[in-house]
């Protein structure tokens, strides 16, 4: 340092000191110098502070100023200099010149300029140089390039790429500045417009600015590309384009319509690529395409096949259509196979289903049916529309009508509901009167030309017998219902039927006849056929076996009429030449053979001229040309009317008719008679005969039981009389038919009514009561337009009038020979709704009545004074009905029309009808319709009731009896009826009574019977003379006794059981025929523990709780279903532990008691005995029959 700065650098510490200043500290000197002094003689050289070698963005500033020092020789700071900051490559310093502070520091913003890279700036005095070194400083500055433009930047992409996701578009992005400069070190970010884009991730920007991403698609589609980031910038748009043919799409489905007429929807359908892109270029992008009915019925019709255009078959113009209709219908359309041409292999695809309706109702193709052949009856018959359009399809929706022609009595029900589904719908046709009918479709109108027939059956003949019936309708058919033991019913079993069942093998009957058990028909062609019980020869064929189908009677070719025996076994047939041939049973001379003989083949009856023929149970006559009647066989009730009683006739008689007014109390007339004249039909009944003349009047002759023969009478008549009118007063006249059953009558006028008269004990008389009739016919106001009726034992059946097909049968149903099931019970059946629990129930023929629990009693069935209603109404009471005037009862017993009731105190009650023979054991003949007390009998312990008399057991163990003794039923040793209570035997356990007998067991086991012994029923094996006197049966162990109505049994201590008298039902239960004079053990039976019975049956209570039964079973009383009889024991189904068994001797039913006081009962209730509730006389339109 020089002498002159070392001076002058004491000189100034020194002042310094001296004047209190502070020391220097390199800090702003402007103030420091002596007055005169300036910097800028001072400065010397520049000192870059900061600020140098920054980037920036060309065109912008640095982000930190730039600053130097302006510094004297001494590396003082110098002030107040004027710096020039000088930017050599453009640009600009703010400021461009800045003076230097007090610390010597000068400062800017430099600006740089556009060019890239290194830009320079000078750094200098402004005024002069510095003398000093470095006089000029030279700051450097990177110029980078500026933020993307998007004027300046770009993006593009690869065309043509296929869309199918996995192809990329390579996607290249310029990004540069405004002045065109690639803008490096970005990552940017792109979107292109469409769907179903992937972007793959973009690089960071090289030096040029450019980064490249990917981009893949499975739309095929032109996408618009878009910078999204760090600018945003829409740039060229590529195009993804389709991959191969892969599936074929339905965008517009079939959408169905109308059979037969082109969719208004028809299909369209494009050929896509796997990802759904049409196919509009390409081998695949033209080719025809075909179109078949895949799913569903029919043929499709119209344009099946049509090319593609660009990808897309629109099939608008193409007309298909279906022709028949249904739901779930789909198209399939298919590509064919082009790999050959550089396409792909074949495609198909399904359309949705869809629904095809019905066209129009056509008549080519819509009918009306109903079934070949209807009843006449008034049954409803299905009427079925079937409604399709003229392709067949089933037209729903539709509500037809329909008109029926031919006959007076058609009655259409028209269908209440439209065509379903099936383009079906149903009415019903009921008609009235037999013949062709045509219906035809009214509505639609168009269909107005279909129509159909049907042949409507009526009945031509009809025949009852006891057990069944039978009908020849007018298709020639024959129908039969009822019993079928024997097969006579025809239809291949043994099966009983209340409903009518068709004879196997007849189509061309004109007329049938029924016996007991057989029936014949009489054929068009003029032979007989036959079937059913073929005992003694009565089918005619020449065998004696049963046949359950028809077999061919022998020898008859020319036959025009034929009857049998409703309650017997032989038949007869009348010929062209107007011979009269029977077969079957000869009993009583009824063949006309002279004798007792039976055949099995037709023999000549001995009868010719005839021209109307019939038979009753046991005698056979005929009409005669000249206008006589000639009968012939059993004649105990004058049944021949030869105005004789001789037992047997066997030679044809001739009727006789007197020729004065006759005694109508007289069987026989003591005047003279003549030949009964003038006859054009002649019928007969079980034991009498009838004969319709030719002016309209009727006579009859033979039994005359309730007054049947219409003479105000009740007396039998050998001879011919006149049937009465309504009121007695004169004959009865235009009379159209008559016909005699067993023990009541019927006929019809030429108007159609029908009246009846005599026995109505089952409602024979079709008036809704069973009170016997008057005497005289008596109308039946329910039924009109009868031809005639046909009368079996105890039932009825009308035959109409005119084709007319309403057949009606009332009267007895006991085996369903009135065409509807009957009333008996075949399986036990619980009785209930009497009120309160059951004490005793007793069932007999008419009536049944049951003690409760409460001490009163309650009874149904055929109405009269038996039921002890307080009035002698004749109306059946089907609903049980409380004895009147009686209680404290624990016991009853029932005859056939009294009843009888044992009181909590031993006293008796009885009530019903009393009459001579003193029934009801209260001292008078008054008959009595509520009960009363028997003043002559006490302490009585056990009642028993037969037919027309009672006993009872009191408790010193005597016995009583009172009532009829006809036959020595009371044991008196005497036939004279008592009135009161008379005693008969001592050290009575227990008394039983039969119809006319009764035995009694005493306290050492023994038993006694008396009464009478037409069957050996009281045991007196020397004769079956009446027996007046308790007789020793030589059964001495027995624990309990029964008697049925004519059999008795005893269950011996053994627990076997021994029975005697009458056999005919197999009652001894051994397998058996034939009545036994002498007791004979049961078969199988060894634990019995009791024993009861009824008309013909027994059954026996074993001591594991079941039950056993053998006997009768006409009215299912051995509780089974498919046999009339059974002569071995058979258990009876349903029934287990009972406390004890019930029934009556006289009825035909048994019930078991159980000991919760419930009662099951099985049998007979066709008078509402088992006091079920239901039971009807009422007349009955027979069903089912066509």
């Amino acid at each position: 340092m020089t002498k002159k700065y070392l001076f002058l650098i004491v000189f100034l510490l020194s002042f310094s000191l001296i004047v209190g200043c502070k020391p220097y500290k390199n800090s702003s000197v402007e103030q420091d110098f002596a007055p005169g002094i300036t910097n800028q003689m001072k400065a010397d050289h520049l000192l870059l502070i900061s600020g140098n070698n920054q980037s920036a963005s060309i065109l912008q500033p640095l982000s930190s100023s730039l600053q130097v020092k302006v510094l004297d020789e001494n590396n003082e700071p110098v002030s107040g200099i004027q710096i020039l900051f000088s930017p050599n490559n453009g640009g600009s310093a703010n400021p461009a010149v800045a003076t230097t502070n007090s610390q010597g520091l000068a400062s800017t913003t430099w600006t740089l300029g556009s060019s890239l890279g290194a830009q320079t700036l000078t750094v200098s005095r402004k005024d002069q140089p510095l003398p000093g070194s470095p006089a000029t400083l030279t700051f450097t500055a990177t110029a980078l390039p500026g933020a993307p433009d998007p004027s300046t930047s770009s993006i593009t992409g690869v065309n043509n790429v296929t869309a199918d996701g996995t192809s990329t578009s390579t996607i290249t992005i310029t990004l540069r500045d405004s002045l065109n400069n690639g803008v490096p070190n970005v990552t940017p970010t792109f979107s292109a417009t469409g769907s179903s884009n992937t972007y793959g991730a973009c690089s960071t920007t090289d030096a040029n600015g450019i980064s490249t991403c990917t981009l893949s698609s499975t739309v095929a589609e032109t996408k618009v590309l878009s910078i999204t980031s760090p600018i945003s910038k829409t740039g060229s748009s590529i195009t993804f384009v389709h991959g191969p043919a892969s599936q074929l799409v339905f965008t517009t489905q079939p959408g169905g319509g109308t059979a037969g007429t082109a969719w208004a929807q028809q299909p369209v359908v494009e050929i896509q690529d796997a990802h759904g892109n049409l196919v509009t270029t390409g081998v695949d992008a033209n080719q025809t395409l075909t179109f078949t009915l895949s799913t569903g019925t029919g043929s499709l019709m119209g344009t099946t096949s049509k090319q593609a255009v660009a990808g897309v078959v629109d099939c608008s113009s193409c007309g298909l259509n279906i022709d028949l209709a249904g739901s779930n219908k789909v198209l399939t359309v298919t590509k064919p196979d082009t790999t050959g041409s550089g396409g792909t292999p074949s495609l198909s695809q399904n359309s949705n289903s869809f629904t095809i309706s019905a066209g129009s109702p056509h008549p080519s193709q819509s009918s009306i049916s109903i079934a070949p052949e209807i009843g006449s009856d008034m049954t409803p018959f299905t009427v079925t529309f079937t409604i399709k359009d003229q392709y067949g399809n089933p037209v729903s929706g539709v509500t037809p009508n329909f008109s029926v022609s031919g006959g007076s009595y058609n009655f259409a029900n028209q269908p209440s509901t439209p065509t379903d589904a099936n383009g079906q719908t149903t009415g019903t046709l009921m008609v009235m009167d037999g013949g062709l009918k045509t219906l035809t479709i009214t509505s639609p109108s168009s269909l107005n030309t279909v129509s159909t027939t049907t042949n409507a059956i009526y009945t031509v003949d009809i025949s009852n017998s006891r057990f069944h019936t039978c009908a020849v309708l007018s298709n020639g058919k024959v129908k039969c219902w009822g019993s079928n033991f024997y097969g006579q019913l025809g239809n291949g079993t043994k099966i009983d039927s209340a409903t009518p069942v068709e004879v196997l093998g007849i189509t061309n009957a004109i007329k049938v006849a029924t016996g007991r058990e057989h029936s014949c028909a009489l054929l068009s062609d003029q032979t007989i056929k036959c079937w059913g019980n073929g005992a003694s020869g009565r089918l005619g064929n020449g065998s004696t076996a049963s046949q359950t189908t028809p077999v061919t009677v022998s020898g008859i070719s020319t036959a025009i009429d034929i009857d049998a025996d409703g309650n017997g076994s032989h038949t007869c047939a009348l010929l062209a030449n107007t011979d009269v041939y029977c077969w079957g049973n000869g009993w009583a001379g009824k063949l006309g053979n002279g004798s007792n003989n039976s055949s099995s083949v037709p023999i000549f009856s001995g009868i010719t001229s005839a021209q109307s023929i019939a038979l009753g149970d046991n005698h056979t006559c005929a009409s005669l040309t000249d206008g006589t009647v000639k009968c012939m066989g059993y004649n105990s009730r004058g049944q021949v009317g030869n105005n004789t009683l001789t037992t047997y006739i066997y030679a044809p008689a001739l009727v006789q008719v007197p020729t004065s007014a006759p005694n109508l109390n007289n069987n026989t007339h003591s005047g003279t008679t003549t030949n009964l004249t003038n006859v054009a039909k002649v019928s007969a009944g079980a034991s009498s005969t009838c004969a319709l003349l030719n002016d309209g009047t009727a006579k009859c002759w033979g039994n005359n039981g309730y007054s049947m023969l219409a003479d105000s009478t009740n007396i039998y008549k050998a001879y011919a009389v006149d049937v009465l009118n309504t009121t007695g007063s004169a004959p009865m006249t235009n009379i159209a038919s008559i016909s005699p059953g067993a023990n009541h009558n019927c006929l019809t006028d030429t108007s159609g009514q029908v009246f009846c008269l005599g026995m109505n004990s089952v409602g024979q008389m079709g008036n809704y009561t069973t009170k016997n009739n008057s005497g005289y016919p008596t109308q039946i106001t329910s039924l009109s337009n009868v031809a005639s009726v046909s009368v079996g034992y105890q039932s009825n059946c009308s035959l109409p009038l005119s084709k007319m097909g309403l057949i009606y049968c009332w009267g007895s149903n006991e085996f369903g020979q009135l065409g509807y099931t009957s009333n008996s019970k075949s399986t036990p059946t619980d009785i209930t709704g009497l009120g309160s629990g059951i004490l005793s129930l007793t069932t007999g023929p008419y009536h049944g009545c049951a003690v409760l629990s409460d001490g009163t009693a309650k009874c149904a069935g055929w109405g009269g004074r038996r039921l002890g209603l307080g009035n002698n109404t004749w109306k059946s009471k089907v609903i049980p009905q409380t004895v009147v005037n009686l209680s404290n009862a624990i016991d009853i017993q029932l005859g056939f029309n009294h009843s009888c009731a044992l009181l909590s105190n031993g006293d008796v009650m009885c009530w019903g009808n009393n009459g001579s023979y003193g029934t009801l054991g209260d001292g008078t003949t008054n008959h009595q319709t509520s009960a009363v007390l028997l003043p002559g009998i006490h302490n009585v312990i056990q009642i028993a009731a037969g037919y027309y008399h009672n006993c009872a057991v009191k408790s010193d163990k005597t016995l009583w009896c009172w009532g009829r003794n006809t036959y020595g039923q009371l044991g008196l040793g005497d036939t004279t009826h008592r009135l009161s209570p008379t005693q008969v035997l001592t050290n009575v356990e227990q008394v039983v009574t039969g119809q006319d007998f009764t035995c009694a067991r005493l306290t050492s086991g023994n038993v006694q019977c008396w009464g009478r012994n037409n069957y050996w029923q009281t045991g007196n094996t020397a004769s079956t003379a009446n027996v007046l006197s308790p007789f020793n049966t030589g059964v001495n162990s027995a624990i309990y006794i029964a008697a049925s109505s004519t059999t008795a049994c005893a269950v011996l201590n053994t627990g076997s059981i021994t029975c005697w008298g009458y056999n005919g039902f197999g009652n001894m239960g051994n397998g058996t025929s034939g009545s036994k004079n002498a007791p004979t053990s049961v078969s199988g039976i060894t634990t019995a523990t009791q024993i009861v019975g009824t008309y013909g049956a027994m059954c026996a209570l074993l001591s594991d709780g079941s039950v056993q039964c053998w006997g009768r079973n006409y009215s299912k009383e051995l509780g089974q279903i498919d046999i009339l009889l059974s002569k071995t024991p058979l258990t009876v189904p349903g029934i287990s532990g009972p406390q004890k068994l019930l029934s009556s001797s006289n009825g035909n039913s048994f019930c078991a008691y159980f000991s919760n006081n419930s009662v099951k009962c099985w049998g007979a209730n066709e008078s509402s005995q088992l006091l079920l509730g239901d039971n009807d006389n009422s007349i009955q339109l027979l069903s089912n029959l066509y």
